[in-house]
């Protein structure tokens, strides 16, 4: 079906529209002021020339680059560019390709082409920063984009949000569960025992407040033999 539509599309017009918008691109890239548009001219002689099975998707959209010094100046220069185009010549593409979208649907047979000529008003509308690429691309591409946004959403909203936040509703400070209490500091001694896993020692240098108990004093032995019976003598 695609194939059949291009070549009907192909050969009412977009052999002619094409080539139109690629001698655009050359003439903007040879004058150095209009390089930006003539990427933007190349993209509309792609959509123009086999429409069918394209769709139009944003650079942002396929790179996935966020906010640098690079891409804020080229997006500010796209964005300028956009408007002198849209002021000049952009907007009268637009009503061309919109006419002729409204003339092929009143047709019903003609609905198909229709489309396609809807999709070419809106890149003729604002070109710079947009990219024509299969429909399968594009899908992965937006697919891609919204779970990225979907995971930034909700691990924003894990944050800790203040009560009367915009985007908190009213909600406690921790929107998480909070975080078990830290153990307490325990004593020297235990704080090794716990550590090292060592057995309780009895007693030792840490425990120097602790009284210990006398120590039993052992008698001394009696080394002395017994004395010796007294002897007396017969007068």
């Amino acid at each position: 079906m695609r194939f059949a539509g291009n070549v009907i599309w192909f050969v009412s017009g977009g052999f002619v529209i094409a080539p139109i918008w690629l001698i655009g691109a050359a003439t903007f890239a040879i004058s150095i002021v209009g390089l930006p548009m003539a990427r933007a001219a190349f993209e509309m002689a792609k959509m123009s020339a086999w429409p069918f099975g394209k769709d139009v998707v944003h650079i942002r959209e396929l790179d996935n680059r966020g906010l640098t010094v690079r891409t804020a100046a080229t997006g500010t220069i796209g964005f300028i560019v956009n408007i002198v185009w849209a002021m000049t010549y952009g907007w009268v593409l637009f009503l061309a390709y919109l006419i002729a979208g409204v003339i092929n649907c009143a047709t019903l047979i003609g609905i198909p082409l229709g489309l396609q000529s809807f999709k070419l008003a809106g890149i003729s509308l604002w070109p710079v920063g947009r990219r024509v690429v299969t429909k399968e691309l594009a899908q992965v591409a937006r697919y891609a984009n919204a779970e990225h946004k979907l995971a930034t959403f909700r691990t924003y909203q894990a944050l800790p949000q203040p009560m009367g936040h915009p985007h908190g509703q009213g909600r406690p400070v921790f929107d998480t569960p909070p975080m078990p209490p830290r153990p307490t500091m325990l004593p020297n001694r235990q704080m090794v025992q716990r550590q090292m896993s060592l057995p309780p020692m009895p007693y030792g240098p840490m425990d120097a407040h602790v009284v210990q108990p006398p120590i039993p004093l052992q008698s001394r032995p009696q080394n002395t033999p017994p004395p010796l019976p007294s002897r007396r003598r017969s007068h």
